[in-house]
């Protein structure tokens, strides 16, 4: 027997089987439709996927490098903020000296009576009148300021404590002081005598009391409503002992100091009038323009005559 023929019928039987599958020996020949190439072919959801960490909590746990690399909410370092606009300077500043030229003159002495003078100070007691630094010649004791309140002047700050006014070996110290409107003047006595307190004000009440010895509760001086010029604070049991206060309803006064300097800053930008007085010769300058500019310095220095300064004693 050929040994072919005992295999033939066996593989005749697996063709046509194969056959079948894809259509052989059926009627209907047409192939099934072609599947879409869209359908089998790699996911495009890969590419709109944010890269951000997935809402699935169990995505994010499988992944622990996710945790690792997820950005930091942005800080003030990592994102600083734009830096604020700075306000323009609208400001600027008076500043200088009071001087004297030529010679100093001789300030005549007070008469002060012995068994006063042994109480209040057996040295001598200053004529604080006319003050004159004899290193620079520098006047002591000068107010220089602004009449009136500019339109874009600062609001006052009064201090909520008293200022204090003391009576000290028969002087009033301080001789000379610019006072905010709206404050109020603790005036004691610091010397074992008795002193009066006597203010000469245009606009505010007057005050006349006397002050016993070491009396340090004093008394208050109101002083509620600016004044157009210094006024004069006196002790009528001596007649030496002066003072000078000026009250303003804005910032823009000052006293000179020993060296005769003074600076008065942030002044509103725009012209001013000042007004320098001392007490023996009244108004050195009634109306002394200064154009005052933005963030700048205007220095002056105002020299005067012993003639200015001159009068009886």
């Amino acid at each position: 027997m050929n040994p072919l023929s005992s295999i033939l019928p066996s593989t005749t039987l697996l063709i046509c089987f194969t056959i079948s599958l894809t259509g052989c020996g059926g009627e209907n020949n047409t192939p099934p439709p072609a599947t879409s190439i869209e359908t089998i072919a790699p996911s495009s959801r890969t590419e709109s996927v944010p890269d951000e960490k997935p809402d699935n909590p169990e995505l994010a746990d499988a992944n622990p490098e996710a945790e690792e690399t997820t950005p930091e909410p942005m800080t003030e370092k990592s994102n600083p903020s734009p830096p604020a606009k700075k306000t323009a300077i609208t400001t600027g500043s008076f500043s200088g000296s009071i001087k004297l030229t030529g010679e100093i003159p001789e300030i005549e002495a007070f008469e002060i009576p012995a068994n006063a003078l042994a109480l209040c100070n057996a040295q001598g007691i200053v004529n604080e009148s006319l003050v004159i630094n004899p290193k620079n010649k520098g006047i002591a004791n000068v107010f220089i300021y602004i009449k009136d309140a500019p339109e874009n002047a600062d609001e006052i700050n009064s201090p909520e404590a008293p200022v204090t006014f003391d009576q000290k070996v028969c002087q009033f110290i301080p001789h000379a002081m610019f006072i905010p409107a709206g404050s109020k003047v603790n005036a004691i006595n610091s010397d074992v005598l008795a002193h009066n307190v006597h203010t000469y004000p245009i606009r505010n009440k007057a005050v006349n009391i006397l002050l016993n010895p070491k009396d340090q509760k004093g008394i208050m001086i109101d002083y509620s409503r600016t004044e157009i010029l210094p006024h004069k604070i006196g002790c009528d049991i001596h007649p030496w002992m002066t003072a000078w206060h000026l009250v303003l309803d804005h910032p823009y006064g000052v006293v000179t100091d020993e060296f005769g300097d003074f600076t008065i800053d942030n002044l509103p930008t725009g012209e001013h009038k000042f007004r320098i007085w001392q007490e023996r010769a009244g108004y050195l300058e009634k109306d002394h323009a200064v154009t005052i500019k933005a963030g700048e310095e205007n220095k002056v220095s105002f020299e005067y005559t012993a003639e200015t300064f001159a009068k009886d004693d």
